[in-house]
């Protein structure tokens, strides 16, 4: 019989598991994962859920799926829910206690991803992690307002991100990021605190990072 509620987890790209209760109809799920439901994976009795067109409307990546020898399967992109499955009749049924407390462990670390690839969200004092945070936030930014005709410019985010975060370790084009911020706060108001809040994290990776070196003398990223 079909539950008329059913208690899942749901979760976000780089935040933790949240449990809760929802309709058991498509359109909670559709709502939860923002468009087209699918099925990505499976264990006995659970079943995986996303956007099955995460990828390409390029939703932030998410969680990882591994398979039995720990070898990367997929990444999930775009948030993910997880719910019980009755595999006899086809349905979603709600997650035991036990498989709640499983899979919130399993996945409570947030997870991050570098140009499609895993990196350790534990070595968060890195060059490469804090370029890789900037160079996402830069990319959504720039993407989501569409400043200086920069979807037109681009192939694919990933290799735009690639390129933003070659820059920054570089540490090639710090005048750049900051003329583009500045301008966009003050001809766009609405956007100005965002802008503003990227351009002090940009100041910031620049001066921990090169704050004993000019510019000019900083070699290109091999």
């Amino acid at each position: 019989m079909k539950e008329p509620e059913i208690k899942i987890i749901y979760i976000e790209p780089q935040k933790e598991p949240q449990v809760m209760k929802i309709p058991n109809e498509l359109k909670s799920f559709q709502h939860l994962v923002g468009g087209f439901v699918e099925v990505v994976g499976a264990d006995e009795g659970v079943d995986f859920i996303c956007n099955g067109e995460g990828k390409v409307f390029d939703m932030p990546l998410n969680r990882a799926l591994f398979d039995d020898e720990g070898v990367i399967y997929d990444i999930i992109a775009g948030p993910l829910i997880i719910c019980g499955a009755d595999e006899d009749n086809g349905v979603f049924i709600s997650l035991s206690e036990e498989q709640i407390k499983e899979y919130t462990e399993r996945f409570k670390e947030p997870e991050y991803f570098m140009g499609g690839r895993r990196v350790d969200n534990k070595a968060e004092d890195t060059i490469e992690y804090n370029a890789s945070s900037i160079a996402h936030e830069l990319n959504d930014f720039m993407r989501e307002y569409d400043f200086f005709d920069y979807s037109d410019r681009i192939e694919s985010p990933e290799e735009a991100i690639e390129d933003i975060m070659d820059d920054l370790i570089s540490g090639r084009d710090f005048n750049s990021f900051r003329t583009a911020l500045k301008t966009i706060a003050e001809e766009n108001p609405e956007n100005a605190e965002r802008a503003n809040e990227l351009l002090a994290k940009v100041e910031a990776f620049e001066a921990k990072y090169f704050r004993d070196a000019p510019l000019k003398d900083v070699p290109d990223r091999e």
